[in-house]
């Protein structure tokens, strides 16, 4: 390497060396399943009562089944 490629390198590596650690974290805060267990239960019963009305408000067969399909999923998972 020419003294001028040198010259942008020695910054860096001047820098890495001043930097010794990085501090640990003492403490993780995350969200665990148990906390947010009812969010998803709750709006799981609210969607399935909204498409329990929108299958009767559904006109044709095709938008019957992709709803009752769906109520079936939801109906599996809250069982």
């Amino acid at each position: 390497m020419s003294v001028e490629q040198l010259q942008g390198v020695a910054p860096v590596l001047t820098l890495a060396k001043s930097v010794q650690a990085v501090e640990s974290v003492r403490r993780l805060s995350y969200f665990s399943p148990k906390n947010m267990e009812p969010l998803p239960y709750d709006k799981l019963k609210s969607t399935k009562k909204l498409l329990d009305r929108a299958k009767r408000l559904t006109v044709t067969k095709r938008d019957v089944e992709k709803t009752y399909f769906i109520l079936l999923s939801v109906d599996r998972i809250l069982k």
